[in-house]
C-alpha cells in the first residue's frame, strides 16, 4: 500500500503468489481426498471380509449338517452314495446322499443327492473359482442333467476334504469299490477364500456321520 498526495493504492497479488496459493490448495485437497479414499477402501475391505467369513461359516455349517445326515440305501443297485475325489491341485469333489430339511416356499425336505465341486465363477473376475452345490431329489437320476445348482462361495482358493475310516484320515472315498460298502466315520472340511492364496482366509470343521453310529464310537474315543 502506497500513500501519496492523499491517495491510497492497493497492490494486487502477483502471478507467482497466485500459483503458489493454488499449488498449496491442490496439495491440501489431494491429501484430504487420499485420507478419505484410503479410509473408505479399508472400511469396504473390512466389511467384505466380514461378509465372506459369515458366508463361509454358513456354508461349512450347512455341509456339516448334510454330511451328518448322509446315508446309504440298502437296495443301492450299484449306485455310489458317498464319493470323494481330489484333483492334481488337491481340490476335492464330494457327492453323497443325505436327508435334507425343508425350506418354506423354496423346497420340501427329503432324500437328496448332493454334489459339492469347485468350478469357474459365473460372476466376479476372470479366473475366479466358486464352490458350487448341486442337488437332485431323484436318487437314481442323472446329476449332470437333472440337478439344480447353487453358487455357495466365491472367490474360493481352497476346498479339501478328508474322511476318517476308523484308523486314519484319507483323501478319497468310494463306497461302490467295496463288497460291503461303508460310510466314513467322519468328514473334515477345509475351506479357503480370498483374492489369491497369499491373502486367503481359512476355516475348518469336522462332523461325524450318524448313519455309521456303531462305528463312530471308535472315532470319538468311546471304546
Amino acid at each position: 500500500m502506497v500513500c501519496g498526495g492523499g491517495r491510497m493504492t492497493r497492490r494486487g497479488f502477483t502471478l507467482i503468489e497466485v500459483l503458489v496459493a493454488l499449488f498449496i490448495m491442490t496439495l491440501f485437497i489431494a491429501l484430504v481426498e487420499g485420507v478419505y479414499t484410503g479410509t473408505t477402501r479399508s472400511r469396504e475391505r473390512a466389511v467384505k471380509r466380514t461378509v465372506e467369513a459369515h458366508t463361509a461359516s454358513a456354508v461349512l455349517q450347512r455341509m456339516a449338517d448334510e454330511l451328518a445326515m448322509s446315508f446309504q440305501l440298502p437296495d443301492r443297485i450299484d449306485q455310489t452314495y458317498f464319493l470323494l475325489t481330489n484333483d492334481s491341485e488337491n481340490t476335492s469333489t464330494l457327492e453323497f446322499t443325505s436327508r435334507t430339511a425343508a425350506i418354506p416356499s423354496i423346497r420340501t425336505g427329503g432324500d437328496t443327492r448332493i454334489r459339492y465341486i469347485v468350478e469357474r465363477a459365473a460372476r466376479g473376475n476372470d479366473g475366479d473359482l466358486a464352490l458350487m452345490r448341486y442337488e437332485l431329489a431323484d436318487l437314481f437320476g442323472r446329476m449332470d442333467l437333472d440337478s439344480t445348482s447353487y453358487e455357495m462361495l466365491s472367490p474360493i482358493t481352497t476346498f479339501t476334504l478328508e474322511c476318517f475310516n476308523g484308523e486314519e484320515w484319507v483323501s478319497t472315498w468310494d463306497d461302490s469299490a467295496s463288497d460291503e460298502p461303508l460310510m466314513p466315520l467322519a468328514v473334515k472340511i477345509t475351506l479357503g477364500w480370498g483374492e489369491d492364496k497369499e491373502h486367503e482366509e481359512l476355516m475348518e470343521t469336522s462332523t461325524p456321520i450318524y448313519s455309521a453310529a456303531g462305528r463312530n464310537a471308535r472315532y470319538w474315543g468311546n471304546e
